[in-house]
């Protein structure tokens, strides 16, 4: 986990000296109301549970730009955006496991032609990123859990809010709406994806065994694995199989510590 200090730095360029002061006064005091700051550079205001990890994500997400790889890779990905337009197809981010929705927000600027499907699971987390993404016309918002079936799952949680959901078994836990990658596209033939972001707590192995074909065809993936967590599990053979015979570059990325192009 990154120190205070890299999540305070990251808060200051994303939302500046006041914004930044005024969200960690309201977490200092326990204060449960929402704080609505402005970002720098972007028009329009997002809102942030002080309480949360909302500041942290913040702070990683517009502050550090962790999602950002840098001007050459960025602009080859746009340029291929272009191609599948003037082919008549439309390039998708599938943002999974949104959260409040920085992320899809930041791959809607990043990638002004592609679409953003943000996926977010969360009945909570979820009502927060449809306030915060309602002005872009650029992001598709789905309340449901990547999973291997559509048949809805049941989320569970570690007490760590929205960070902790995951999909869990048995008869306990919250029912919720589920998708597979491959039902997505298959629904939406003029689709084409772009980049696959996976942040899912785990279920990266069972999203990707059930749709392989998505992985292959898509120009980028980005996936926080999770067998730090889940020793034992191997949540990226599936993806280490789907993409054995193609060519890819890849890039690993420490949470402070960037080793992307500059």
């Amino acid at each position: 986990m990154p120190s205070k200090s890299y999540h305070i730095s990251g808060l200051k360029k994303a939302i500046g000296f006041a914004g930044t002061l005024d969200v960690l006064a309201h977490r200092f005091f326990h204060r449960r109301s929402v704080v609505r700051v402005s970002l720098r550079g972007r028009p329009g205001a997002i809102e942030i549970d002080p309480l949360g990890s909302d500041l942290f994500v913040a702070a990683q997400i517009f502050g550090h730009k962790e999602y950002f790889f840098g001007p050459r890779v960025t602009g080859r990905l746009n340029e291929h955006a272009a191609e599948l337009r003037k082919a008549g197809r439309v390039p998708v981010i599938i943002d999974g496991g949104a959260n409040v929705g920085y992320s899809a927000l930041f791959f809607a600027d990043t990638y002004p032609q592609a679409l953003v499907v943000a996926l977010e699971p969360d009945q909570n987390t979820f009502a927060s990123l449809k306030r915060n993404v309602g002005a872009e016309p650029r992001v598709r918002s789905i309340r449901a859990a990547l999973w291997s079936h559509t048949d809805g799952v049941r989320l569970q949680s570690t007490g760590n809010g929205s960070w902790g959901q995951f999909v869990g078994g048995g008869e306990g836990g919250v029912p919720t709406p589920s998708v597979t990658l491959h039902s997505l596209f298959a629904e939406n033939p003029e689709w084409e994806p772009l980049i696959v972001k996976l942040d899912i707590e785990g279920a990266e192995k069972m999203v990707v065994a059930a749709s392989p074909d998505v992985f292959r065809s898509a120009a980028c993936i980005m996936v926080e694995p999770h067998d730090f967590k889940l020793h034992g599990a191997a949540c990226l053979a599936p993806l280490f199989k789907a993409l054995a015979d193609r060519p890819m570059d890849t890039h690993i990325h420490r949470l402070g510590l960037r080793n992307l192009e500059a």
